[in-house]
């Protein structure tokens, strides 16, 4: 899942006790923010000091632990118009969700279909 513009944005339901997102960290990484279930919203720099300058790096970030487990809940996340200051874009590069919750495949849900808003469905997810 590929966001490139502030504003970008996506909602999606999961039932777990917490949420992580591994993405490629670029030159182009940005900022984004995230709210479960209507929280505040948390900032989250996806570009990596050390190397995002020059490279192009997995990394995994845990957005909320400590959830109800039980209950089905609503991540949203959004690109920040905020940037990293040696970044060259605002560029969110989803590869993976991870959700902590019952090992198996969870029924109902999916991410088939999840795209940022704005984004026009443009991606390798394509």
């Amino acid at each position: 899942m590929i966001g490139h513009n502030p504003g970008d944005s996506f909602e999606i339901k999961f039932k777990g006790s917490a949420v992580a997102i591994q993405v490629i960290a670029g030159p182009k990484a940005g900022i984004i923010e995230h709210s479960v279930d209507g929280s505040d919203w948390v900032e989250q720099d996806l570009f990596v000091t050390k190397n995002s300058f020059k490279s192009h790096l997995n990394r995994i970030y845990i957005l909320r632990d400590g959830l109800d487990p039980e209950k089905v809940h609503t991540l949203s996340v959004r690109i920040s118009e905020k940037r990293h200051e040696l970044s060259k874009g605002n560029n969110c590069r989803i590869v993976y969700f991870g959700l902590n919750g019952d090992p198996r495949t969870p029924k109902g849900v999916g991410v088939d279909g999840v795209y940022f808003d704005g984004s026009k469905g443009y991606g390798p997810e394509k």
